[in-house]
């Protein structure tokens, strides 16, 4: 799970635009779904940073990351949706 984490995360914060973020000590949590049979559900914002030009940012680049990377493998018995969340902080 971590290597897909990382994975995950390098594609969303090389799809930031970071000319348009202020800088600040901004933090915000991305978390990315997949039902139990592995397939994409949504990806979006779950904690905003306070720093609007950061989430806004932070949002867009979800949205240009998407079709995700396929999830790690499911376990067998898998029934509920897979939820990872990811942390992003303001690079400056």
């Amino acid at each position: 799970m971590e290597v897909y984490v990382q994975n995950a995360s390098f594609l969303i914060r090389n799809n930031i635009d970071w000319h348009m973020v202020r800088p600040s000590d901004a933090e915000a949590v991305v978390v990315i779904r997949f039902n139990p049979n592995g397939t994409f559900m949504a990806a979006k914002v779950e904690e905003h940073s306070g720093n609007p030009t950061f989430d806004v940012a932070l949002e867009s680049a979800v949205r240009r990351s998407i079709p995700m990377l396929p999830p790690p493998p499911m376990p067998p018995d898998a029934s509920a949706p897979l939820s990872i969340p990811m942390r992003f902080r303001v690079q400056r």
